[in-house]
């Protein structure tokens, strides 16, 4: 019998996110950070886009299936797995 289990946090490993406008992401996060503040476009699992501004430094439990590239700011990007 195989048990799901869904990790919350702390992340374990990160994986550097570089935005794209037609890519999505090849594993999607548990949370993103960003190394400089700034504004970072989403896309969830449903397609929707979303701005958010985000604080370097801080985690954020957002997990988006693609990070655009237009109309984002922030630079560093990681993605918390």
């Amino acid at each position: 019998m195989t048990t799901n289990i869904i990790k919350t946090s702390p992340a374990e490993n990160y994986t550097p996110i570089t935005p794209s406008d037609g890519v999505d992401l090849a594993v999607k996060p548990r949370g993103l950070a960003v190394q400089g503040t700034g504004d970072v476009v989403l896309v969830g699992e449903n397609g929707t886009e979303a701005t958010f501004f985000m604080v370097a430094g801080l985690p954020y439990p957002y997990s988006p299936t693609r990070v655009k590239e237009t109309g984002t700011t922030a630079t560093g990007i990681v993605g918390l797995n």
